[in-house]
C-alpha cells in the first residue's frame, strides 16, 4: 500500500489532469495553487466549470489528498458511493457544497470539488488578502492583519453557529472548525471541507492541544468557533486554550460575553438537563457499530430534538438568549432559508460511523492528555516534596551547626561556618551505636583501633546521599575494613527508619545497602552510628558530608577535596608487604609535594 509520503505534487498534477478528463464538465487548466492552505499533503488546483454547451461557468476548487490520512476503508465498494450521496445532499445556506468526491484505487488518492470563492476565506478577510490563491505564510502576516466591523462579527457569527446547528441536527460534529475553512461569499460565511469530519480525518496537532483540555466542559465545535469569533474580534489567532481576560475587557460586551460563556463560564450554557457527553452518546444511539454496510439504523428513529442531547450546549438556545446574535438584524431567519436536510438511513449511518470514529479518537486524545497532567500534576508534587525536604535539610544543618560562642549570639550576621582545620586533629564528638546505643567518642575510636578513618555524615531523606552510602560499603568489603575504619553517621532522629534505610536492597548487588552482619571480631566492616550534635567546626551545610582522617586523628581530608580515588590509592598503599612503615607514612601520601 502506498505511503503518504509518497503522495507528491507530480502525482497529485497527473490525478487531478486524469480527473478532468474523465469528467468533461470539469476543464483542466493547469493552474496549481500551492501551499496554499496549512496541511502538508494537501494538493489544490483551480479548473473551470462548464455547462452543457461547454461554455465556462465557473470556477471549481479540485482538492487531492491521500486516502491514507482518512480512517475509512475505501477497499469496500459502496463507502464512496455513500460518502458521495451523503456530501452531494448536505446543502445548506451557510455552508460550501461539495459538488463530488472521488477515489482513486490505484494511486489510494481523494480527489473533491468544491466552488472557487474568489473573495476567499474569513481568514483572508482578517488579513485584507487581495487574492486567495497566494501562500499561507505569505498572506497571512500578523502586520496585515485587523479586526473585522462589529456588524460584521455579528453576522458571520450567526451564520456559523446557525450552519453547526443545522450540522448537528443530523449528529455531525464539525471538529476541523477554522477561520481558513470559512468562506465568505456573497457576504455569507460558509463552512468549507465539510468533509472533513465525515472523512474522518484527524485535526492538526497545535489546534487539538489548544482544546482537549476543555473538551470536558465544553462542546468541541463550539470551542473552535470561539477561537474564530476572537479571532475575527482581535485581529489575532488565539495561542492559549482559553483568552486572557484583560484583553477580553477591551472588547464589545457582548463579544467579550460569548466568549467568557464558552471558555471561562460553560455552565451558562450548558443545559439544566444531564446532556450525555459526546464522546459516549454517540454509541448510546446506535445499537451495532458494524452497521455501516447494513441495512436499517437504529439512529433513523431519533428526533432532531432528542440529538440537541447529545450535546452541552443548545445552539439555538445560544443563539435567541445571546445579544451578540440579535444585533445581526440583516440575516433572515433559518426557518426561511433552510426547511433541513432529506437523509435516508444509509446517510444518516454514514454520518454515524465517521462520528464514532472521531468520538474514539478523540476520547484516546482526552485520556492522554488526563494521564499527561496527572503525571505533571505528580511531579510538581514530588518537586515540592524536594523543596521541602531541602528547606528541612537546611533547618536541621543550622541546627546542628548552631553557634555556641556567646560573642556570635549578639551579630547572627557575623557567624562563618568553616569546615575543619586540614592537618589538624578532628574536633572530638560523641557518637552512638544505633543497634546497642552505646556511646563513644570519636578521638577513642581511633585511638582504639590505630587505622585510618572515613568518616561519613548522611540522612535518609537525602536521594544524594544513597549512592554514597553503597560505595562506602563497596569499599569496606574484600578485607578492607581491617586497613581503614568506615563510618557512617546517620544524622535523622528516627532510628527505626535508619535501620530500614541501611536494610534496603542494593539492586546493584541484591543485597543490603550496607551489610549490618558482617564484622571483624567487635567490629563490624562499616560502623554506623548516630549523633546528636555535630561541633560546629564540621561545617556541616549540606549531606552526604565525607572526612578522612589518619590513625592520629589528624584530619587529612575534608568534604571539599575528598575523593573516593584517594581512598582507592590509600588501601593499595597499605596492602603493600614492603611499606612496613605505611602508617606513619600516611601524611606524606596525602602530601607528596611536601618535604619532611
Amino acid at each position: 500500500m502506498a505511503s503518504s509520503s509518497s503522495f507528491n505534487a507530480a502525482l497529485a498534477v497527473l490525478l487531478a489532469a486524469k480527473y478532468c478528463r474523465q469528467y468533461p464538465l470539469f476543464h483542466w487548466r493547469e493552474e496549481a495553487l500551492p501551499s496554499m492552505g496549512r496541511r502538508a499533503e494537501k494538493y489544490c488546483f483551480r479548473v473551470d466549470m462548464l455547462n452543457l454547451q461547454q461554455e465556462n461557468c465557473g470556477e471549481m476548487l479540485l482538492s487531492l489528498l491521500p486516502a491514507q490520512l482518512s480512517l475509512l476503508d475505501f477497499q469496500k465498494n459502496n463507502t464512496l458511493y455513500k460518502l458521495k450521496a451523503l456530501l452531494v445532499t448536505l446543502k445548506h445556506p451557510y455552508i460550501l457544497p461539495v459538488l463530488d468526491i472521488y477515489y482513486s484505487r490505484e494511486k489510494k488518492a481523494l480527489v473533491v470539488m468544491q466552488p472557487f470563492v474568489a473573495s476567499g476565506s474569513l481568514k483572508d478577510r482578517i488579513y485584507r488578502v487581495d487574492n486567495p490563491a497566494k501562500l499561507y505564510d505569505v498572506k497571512y502576516r500578523l502586520e496585515n492583519a485587523q479586526p473585522l466591523l462589529f456588524e460584521e462579527i455579528a453576522k458571520f457569527s450567526r451564520q456559523i453557529v446557525e450552519a453547526l446547528a443545522g450540522l448537528r441536527s443530523k449528529g455531525l460534529v464539525c471538529d476541523h472548525l477554522r477561520s481558513t475553512n470559512v468562506v465568505i461569499d456573497a457576504g455569507k460565511a460558509k463552512i468549507a471541507e465539510i468533509y472533513t469530519p465525515l472523512l474522518a480525518l484527524d485535526r492538526y496537532k497545535d489546534s487539538r492541544e489548544l482544546t482537549v483540555g476543555l473538551e470536558r466542559y465544553m462542546d468541541i465545535d463550539l470551542l473552535l468557533f470561539g477561537q474564530i469569533l476572537y479571532e475575527m474580534a482581535t485581529g489575532m489567532e488565539l495561542l492559549t486554550p482559553e483568552p486572557d481576560e484583560s484583553v477580553l475587557d477591551m472588547l464589545a460586551p457582548e463579544i467579550a460575553e460569548v466568549l467568557l460563556a464558552i471558555f471561562y463560564y460553560p455552565d451558562t450554557l450548558v443545559s439544566s438537563q444531564s446532556p450525555t457527553p459526546p464522546s459516549s452518546s454517540t454509541e448510546d444511539v446506535e445499537s451495532n457499530g458494524a452497521d455501516f454496510d447494513g441495512a436499517e439504523s437504529t439512529s433513523s428513529a431519533v428526533s432532531s430534538h432528542n440529538k440537541k442531547h447529545l450535546f452541552l450546549v443548545d445552539l439555538e438556545r445560544m443563539l435567541e438568549e445571546l445579544p451578540l446574535f440579535a444585533v445581526a438584524t440583516d440575516v433572515p431567519p433559518i426557518d426561511t432559508l433552510f426547511s433541513g436536510f432529506r437523509l435516508d438511513s444509509s446517510m444518516k449511518s454514514t454520518i454515524k460511523h465517521s462520528m464514532r470514529i472521531n468520538a474514539s479518537r478523540n476520547q484516546a486524545h482526552i485520556v492522554h492528555y488526563n494521564d499527561q497532567e496527572a503525571l505533571l500534576r505528580a511531579r510538581q508534587r514530588a518537586e515540592r516534596r524536594v523543596y521541602e525536604e531541602k528547606e528541612k535539610q537546611q533547618q536541621r544543618i543550622q541546627q546542628l551547626t548552631a553557634s555556641k560562642n556567646p560573642t556570635s549570639k549578639g551579630n547572627p550576621t557575623q557567624r562563618s561556618y568553616m569546615s575543619c582545620a586540614l592537618n589538624e586533629l578532628a574536633p572530638d564528638m560523641t557518637l552512638v551505636d544505633l543497634e546497642t546505643g552505646d556511646r563513644i567518642n570519636l578521638t577513642e575510636l581511633v585511638e582504639r583501633t590505630a587505622k585510618p578513618t572515613v568518616l561519613m555524615f548522611y540522612a535518609t531523606w537525602s536521594k544524594a546521599c544513597e549512592p554514597e552510602v553503597e560505595l562506602i560499603e563497596a569499599f569496606s568489603k574484600g578485607g578492607h575494613h581491617k586497613l581503614i575504619n568506615f563510618v557512617l553517621v546517620n544524622l535523622d532522629q528516627n532510628i527505626g527508619e535508619t535501620m530500614t534505610y541501611l536494610d534496603t536492597v542494593n539492586p546493584n548487588t541484591g543485597r543490603p545497602r550496607v551489610c549490618r552482619n558482617y564484622w571483624d571480631g567487635d567490629i563490624p566492616t562499616v560502623m554506623h552510628f548516630g549523633c546528636a550534635e555535630v561541633p560546629e567546626p564540621y561545617g556541616l551545610q549540606s549531606v552526604p558530608h565525607r572526612f578522612v582522617l589518619d590513625e592520629n586523628g589528624i584530619l587529612r581530608r575534608n568534604g571539599d577535596d575528598f575523593d573516593w580515588g584517594d581512598i582507592a590509592g590509600l588501601l593499595l598503599h597499605l596492602q603493600e608487604p614492603k611499606n612496613k612503615n605505611a602508617l606513619s607514612k600516611l601524611a606524606s601520601f596525602f602530601f607528596p609535594v611536601v618535604s619532611t
